[in-house]
């Protein structure tokens, strides 16, 4: 009887044939369920509010608006860091909060905060809150005495 040596190639021809089509169909479908976005979605859990009160000066707006603003605002759960910018007749307060909360129900505490103390803030300006974690519609309150 003769015996035929087969290479390794023809011996295993089949299984290596089946593992490479595996791996190619395992290629293929994690391709398609691939997030291809450049960068991750991140919440960054910060707000800013923008409050206009026409002409007033630097030092009026800062303690009519500036710093009754701040002190609301810092009376919200999970305050971090507030800073503000003034200007004539124009404040801007970024209010950033710890990682890993809701922003969006951060964002309802802040507008209530704000709408106690509306009352006590200059005739005819106006707060608007820019939620700069993506949020779609930034929502505007006149102050009325």
């Amino acid at each position: 009887m003769i015996m035929i040596k087969k290479s390794f190639h023809q011996l295993y021809a089949k299984p290596i044939l089946f593992m490479g089509l595996l791996i190619f169909l395992v290629g293929v479908f994690s391709y398609t369920h691939m997030q291809t976005n450049l960068f991750p979605e991140v919440l960054f859990p910060r707000i800013s509010i923008i409050a206009d009160a026409g002409q007033l000066p630097i030092d009026r707006m800062m303690i009519t608006v500036t710093k009754p603003l701040e002190s609301a605002v810092k009376k919200v759960q999970g305050v971090t860091i507030v800073k503000s910018n003034t200007s004539r007749g124009s404040s801007t307060i970024e209010v950033y909060f710890e990682w890993g909360r809701d922003i969006y129900n951060l964002k309802t505490q802040l507008e209530s905060r704000i709408n106690e103390i509306r009352n006590f803030l200059p005739a005819g300006g106006r707060a608007n809150q820019a939620n700069t974690a993506a949020v779609c519609s930034a929502s505007r309150s006149k102050w009325r005495a």
